[in-house]
């Protein structure tokens, strides 16, 4: 059966091939960069397409969203400290900031920002300074 031994052969090479190109296209991987003008970058989440943290300057820890080699500022308005955690596939990141005055460790709100929208969402966990276990909350939602 020599015929039957080529059709298995072909039907192998064919599977092998189709397995080697949804492989190859299924995963891209984007290095962490450094946020520009930052003189320290901290990646905090991923995504398929984003990465997520907080970078340093001379003046403010700010959150960021980083797309391949573009980044920008997701931090809240009037925050002196923000980062943002994790961001899921529909884009919308979630995090944490602080306003003047609160503990820059802990953060005292819960925020998500909306990539496509630019839109920021301040979402308050009902107790003080939970603003990290808000964004564990938010996070497992993956809307």
């Amino acid at each position: 059966d020599l015929s039957k031994a080529k059709y298995i052969l072909v039907l192998a090479i064919l599977c092998l091939t189709a397995l080697v190109a949804q492989t190859g296209s299924q995963y891209k991987f984007t290095q962490a960069g450094n946020f520009p003008g930052a003189y320290y970058t901290t990646p905090l989440g991923v995504s398929v397409t984003h990465i997520v943290g907080w970078y340093a300057t001379s003046g403010a820890n700010n959150a960021y969203i980083q797309t391949g080699a573009s980044f920008i500022n997701a931090a809240p308005p009037g925050s002196i400290t923000s980062y943002l955690t994790a961001i899921n596939r529909g884009g919308v990141a979630v995090g944490g900031y602080c306003p003047k005055g609160c503990n820059l460790e802990a953060g005292a709100h819960g925020y998500t920002y909306d990539l496509k929208s630019g839109k920021i969402r301040n979402v308050d966990f009902p107790l003080t300074g939970a603003a990290t276990d808000l964004t564990d909350l938010l996070y497992q939602v993956d809307c």
